[in-house]
């Protein structure tokens, strides 16, 4: 298959890019800034204590040395300077970086360290799994790619979208749990389940978290995004087709359902603004009603448990019964049985329909949510926990625990793997395939839960070690930016490419590791413009999220 001929593009300078170019420019000027004002400070920092050195030599133990040093600023964001210029130095790109890329010495327990790890490669999954979608375009073998689909190797790789649980599970887990400890400093104040200024901060706190990246991303995509094409040859970059453009997409009103958090909400949110961040909206629906849970936890964690079961129950019982009653294949969103869909294209368009309704639905995702509300009182109450199987002897806790650890790993690989023989030829009945699919993502929370679990509570061994290696910590810290701008940047590969792509295994492996570290790494410096010093104006405004 030969590619297209060249289409020339010309520049167009509309009100988006005019409004795009001022705020970027604003930005990186105020980086520029405030990293020139922070290495200056650092210079004279070093040149005061080069005299400081000196001094000390000369006057011996009249001079206080360490008392003239406990002056000089200890960072880039001095308490006695003035409001603006700490605003402005929130925006120092060299502070940022250096506060991203540090790796401390050691993490406590009670740290998590576990969920590093697992942020890091559930993205990484999501990213080489969204590397061959966009890739299925512009392929001369895309049907080879397809049957492919069919083979175990293929099904771990189809089956990526169960890292969307994931980060479910750690949501769930880290309200919960971040929560409740600080409620613990009401328990002597008049209102132990917290001041309203505290539950005001709770949804503030999350605004200014996530509205940064993802809004200037959307600015990006709407208006620099179109003006890339006059750079590239490619015949693929396309910027004003409803189905295929990222820019098109974003343009008038379009962008309000992701800016607001509703996309999920939309006829399809594939073809949503940043359609990929539907999974935002979902987790920002389920943290608006977590205080339920949470205050429930507080009067009694078994109502806390109950409640969030009742829900989970709800949520499994539209599945199975959306799921069975349209007949539908079992499959989280279609694509680890496309190979069998594409000798059955009725099986293709059944699909589609359930698609949509439960799988970027808030009343069909929150199970793993669940989960993990319950894994964050878990982990909360784990001294107790840990209480009750020292009463067992040694052997038979090491059973239990091993017990534990079986049943997550069965519970996951039935989760990615419960697609196979149905993928290749095998029949299921039509509400065994309900059930599936209505207690696959329930699966897939247990599992991680065992794993976050254990690991807290010093049963996690190699993969604790693994999971909890310091070297995923700038990753990690940079998780979020990482996820809102990592399609962007798959769309301007594949757009921007000369000829079409003939997939191979091998071919694909490398492509994606060179994505996964060139995503990653243009991540940490956007993070540093973007997402750090937002954080950091968060703290200097209003001290923090207390």
């Amino acid at each position: 298959m030969e590619s297209k001929d060249y289409v020339e593009r010309k520049f167009n300078a509309d009100a988006g890019f005019v409004i795009a170019v001022l705020v970027f420019g604003a930005i990186l000027l105020l980086c520029l800034i405030a990293t020139l004002r922070g290495a200056l400070l650092k210079l004279s920092g070093i040149l005061s204590n080069m005299t400081n050195d000196y001094r000390a030599s000369q006057l011996g133990n009249d001079f206080n040395l360490q008392e003239q040093i406990d002056k000089e600023p200890t960072g880039n964001i001095r308490k006695k300077d003035s409001l603006p210029v700490r605003m402005l130095m929130c925006f120092d790109f060299y502070a940022n970086i250096t506060k991203i890329l540090s790796i401390p010495n050691s993490a406590s327990v009670d740290q998590l360290s576990v969920l590093n790890g697992m942020r890091v490669m559930s993205l990484g999954w999501v990213i080489i799994c969204h590397l061959i979608l966009v890739q299925l375009g512009v392929m001369d073998n895309t049907v080879y790619a397809i049957e492919r689909s069919s083979n175990m190797l293929f099904q771990t790789l189809a089956n990526a979208f169960a890292s969307v649980d994931t980060f479910f599970v750690m949501s769930g887990c880290l309200v919960m749990l971040g929560t409740l400890r600080a409620l613990d400093k009401f328990k002597d104040s008049g209102s132990p389940n917290g001041s309203f200024k505290f539950w005001v901060m709770f949804y503030l706190h999350r605004l200014i978290r996530l509205w940064p990246a993802l809004l200037l991303t959307i600015l990006f995509v709407a208006g620099i995004y179109p003006n890339l094409a006059p750079l590239f040859y490619s015949p693929f970059f396309q910027n004003d087709l409803p189905t295929a453009s990222l820019a098109y997409l974003c343009k008038g009103t379009r962008w309000m359902s992701t800016g607001f958090f509703y996309n999920n909400w939309i006829n399809n949110p594939d073809y949503a603004c940043v359609g990929w961040s539907w999974y935002i909206s979902n987790d920002v629906q389920f943290y608006i009603i977590s205080p339920i849970f949470i205050v429930l936890a507080r009067t009694s964690w078994i109502a806390s448990v109950g409640a969030t079961g009742i829900c989970i129950l709800v949520n499994t019982i539209i599945v199975l019964l959306a799921s069975g009653l349209e007949d539908v294949p079992p499959s989280d969103n279609g694509l680890p049985i496309i190979a069998l869909a594409l000798q059955d294209s009725a099986l293709f368009d059944d699909q589609s329909s359930w698609y949509i309704k439960t799988y970027f639905s808030f009343y069909c995702r929150f199970q793993a949510y669940g989960v993990g509300l319950i894994l964050g009182l878990a982990i909360y109450e784990k001294e107790k926990i840990a209480r009750i199987l020292n009463r067992f002897v040694y052997s038979a806790r090491l059973s239990l625990i091993s017990f534990v650890w079986f049943i997550g790993f069965v519970a996951g690989i039935v989760n990615i793997y419960g697609c196979y023989f149905w993928a290749n030829g095998y029949p299921m009945g039509a509400w065994a395939v309900a059930f599936y699919n209505s207690t696959m993502r329930l699966l897939w929370g247990i599992f991680i839960s065992v794993i976050v679990l254990m690991s807290s509570m010093g049963y996690g061994g190699l993969i604790d070690k693994i999971l909890g290696a310091r070297f995923w910590i700038p990753f990690a810290r940079v998780n979020y930016t990482t996820y809102v701008i990592h399609f962007v940047l798959l769309e301007l590969y594949v757009q921007t490419i000369e000829t079409v792509v003939h997939f191979t295994t091998i071919e694909y492996t490398l492509i994606a590791c060179g994505m996964l570290m060139c995503i990653n790494c243009v991540s940490i410096v956007v993070s540093c413009i973007i997402e750090a010093p937002f954080i950091q104006l968060e703290k200097v405004l209003l001290g923090g999220k207390k």
